[in-house]
């Protein structure tokens, strides 16, 4: 398997998990979901929306700041 190999040369092991828990009470998302600051839709349109207008916000913050200096 290629994530053993990859532990092998590197020393590094990746950290996951064999078998689902079926038994634990995992709530899943079905639309939309935001991981390490990047939102993932199942419809493509609602992911670049969602990761469009949060970006427009940050920046316009910023920019406002900009102005007033």
């Amino acid at each position: 398997m290629l994530l053993n190999i990859f532990a092998k040369l590197s020393g590094v092991k990746v950290n996951r998990m064999d078998k689902l828990a079926i038994n634990q009470n995992i709530k899943w998302c079905f639309r939309k979901v935001k991981a390490l600051g990047v939102w993932f839709s199942i419809r493509k349109e609602e992911a670049v929306m969602l990761n469009y207008q949060e970006k427009k916000k940050k920046v316009s913050k910023i920019l406002s700041c900009w102005q007033r200096r």
